[in-house]
């Protein structure tokens, strides 16, 4: 970090942040909790930055600043969904479906990333109609 002002000499070092990611059901805003500063610095001051970092109301800053509302994505999804699948003529087959439901899971976190999962229940029509 280079500061500002010249009276301080700049500072080195890495820092790590964890969070643990929640929603709610049925909910495509992910929230972050459990949120933890890590690191080392080559000065005092960036060591006490860091402790600073881990303070319930600075936890709560960042916390804040990194939730994200997917519900366009979700419902881009579903557009995709309907489109894909909503009508089609295969050969002599007519095949028409309907979503009755489509509910939002609990994300859940892996080595690759976050998964957001959904489920969908529908409805399929198949009808014989030659050309």
């Amino acid at each position: 970090v280079q500061p500002e002002n010249k009276q301080f000499e700049p500072m080195e070092g890495m820092l790590w942040l964890t969070a643990f990611p929640i929603n709610d059901a049925g909910s495509a805003e992910v929230r972050f909790k459990d949120i933890t500063v890590a690191g080392d610095t080559s000065k005092v001051g960036g060591d006490l930055l860091l402790q600073f970092g881990n303070s319930p109301m600075v936890a709560d800053m960042l916390a804040s600043s990194l939730t994200q509302n997917f519900t366009k994505d979700v419902n881009d999804l579903k557009g995709k969904i309907h489109k894909a699948v909503d009508r089609r003529q295969e050969g002599d087959f007519l095949i028409q479906t309907s979503i009755d439901e489509f509910d939002i899971g609990v994300i859940q976190a892996f080595g690759d990333g976050l998964y957001l999962p959904v489920r969908v229940k529908g409805q399929a029509e198949i009808s014989y109609r030659p050309d």
